[in-house]
């Protein structure tokens, strides 16, 4: 069995090889302060919210015959919208999209949706149906009107209970340029 030898040659290699290891850790002080970190407190802020301050509502008897060609317009009360936590400075846009769906048929059946018109306008302003985005104003109030569509055969539709749903959405003001 051979024994392991070292020669000069391989004891002045190894020798280096561990000058080198013992240079690179310790090229780096004790004092030398090589990590660092930082923190701080984060509150999570409230979320912003709309919800319904007035809710929608109708007074079938007032709206429930009229005379001539025009069908009925039913006009609902007022509804208010508010919201809470805007940022400072910002402006929110509200947008109003209303929906009718038919809960209880009549007695020939058959009536669906597409037998009504359904618009929103801003209370005062009866004539402008709103079909857009409209700056949120707390102030303001909505009104949505159905009517039977023009040409809607009156006793298909008499006796129809529909759900009225207005549904809102706030978003983000953008600057105008």
């Amino acid at each position: 069995m051979k024994k392991w030898q070292l020669g000069k040659k391989k004891i002045l290699g190894l020798l280096t090889a561990g000058a080198i290891v013992v240079t690179m850790a310790g090229s780096y002080a004790v004092w030398d302060t090589l990590t660092t970190s930082t923190n701080a407190a984060l509150t999570i802020g409230k979320p912003i919210t709309l919800s319904v301050g007035t809710a929608i509502s109708y007074d079938n008897v007032a709206d429930a015959r009229e005379w001539g060609e025009t069908p009925p317009v039913y006009t609902s009360g007022e509804v208010k919208f508010t919201a809470a936590n805007i940022p400072n400075g910002e402006t929110a846009n509200l947008t109003l999209a209303p929906e009718v769906t038919v809960t209880t048929q009549p007695t020939a059946g058959g009536v669906t949706k597409d037998d009504f018109t359904v618009t929103v306008v801003e209370t005062g302003k009866e004539d402008t149906p709103i079909t857009a985005a409209v700056p949120f104003d707390t102030a303001k109030t909505y009104k949505v009107k159905v009517q039977p569509t023009a040409g809607a055969d009156a006793d298909k539709t008499a006796e129809t209970v529909l759900d009225v749903k207005l549904n809102a959405t706030l978003t983000k003001a953008t600057p105008a340029p």
